[in-house]
């Protein structure tokens, strides 16, 4: 039995909460904690009280400031390459619809959007999912494409240069993975990022326990 009751917790504290509060990140990182983190040991590690079976893939320290720069962004197409079970294009179009009227496509190559949060996603973003990979939508122009798929380095690259290089912005998850992906896969997103990234763009990659883990990137 999964217990939604954090996720519509969080999702009530985002509704009535106003964008000043939303872009404070202590207070932003208190929600995505709320919301949860997937149960994994790997990626909750040091979030013990925030384990969740539905939860996100993402770091708090990461995702909070990521979003907050990207809430001062017109961004009204998100795609999300990517998804497993929803959590994350759930908790990240209903955040953004708080600054924008949002259109969301998530693509995921397994059919494992949770029907529940696919539902209370719509309640505030037009969400559509795509059971498909990036090749199903080369070239699709978004304002926001989060790539968090396969982290193969040719996966990666695909992504990119199918939707990630038509995006106004590009965000990609596990820049900073050292632990897991980068002596594999000829090295995943930490080799693919470490090659297109210019002084300009952004690294989310803060850890409470100083962890090299996960990590953020946006480029535009």
């Amino acid at each position: 039995m999964i217990d939604f009751s954090r996720i519509f917790q969080a999702t009530e504290l985002i509704k009535n909460s106003s964008p000043e509060q939303l872009r404070d990140e202590e207070y932003l990182i208190k929600i995505i904690k709320l919301w949860g983190i997937i149960d994994d040991p790997v990626i909750n590690f040091g979030y013990n009280d925030c384990r969740s079976n539905i939860g996100l893939f993402q770091q708090p320290e990461q995702l909070a400031p990521a979003l907050i720069y990207l809430s001062k962004k017109k961004i009204k197409k998100y795609l999300e390459i990517g998804t497993f079970i929803g959590s994350s294009p759930t908790f990240i179009s209903i955040y953004l619809s708080k600054f924008n009227n949002l259109q969301t496509l998530a693509v995921d190559r397994d059919n494992n959007y949770n029907q529940t949060l696919l539902e209370l996603a719509n309640k505030f973003a037009k969400v559509d999912f795509l059971n498909g990979i990036s090749d199903d939508i080369k070239g699709y122009k978004s304002d926001l494409c989060f790539i968090d798929a396969d982290h193969k380095y040719e996966s990666v690259k695909n992504d990119w240069q199918n939707v990630g290089k038509t995006a106004k912005i590009c965000m990609f998850h596990d820049i900073n993975d050292e632990g897991t992906v980068k002596d594999r896969d000829g090295g995943g997103t930490v080799r693919f990022w470490n090659e297109i990234k210019k002084p300009e763009y952004l690294e989310f990659k803060d850890h409470p326990l100083g962890l090299n883990v996960m990590g953020i990137g946006i480029c535009q």
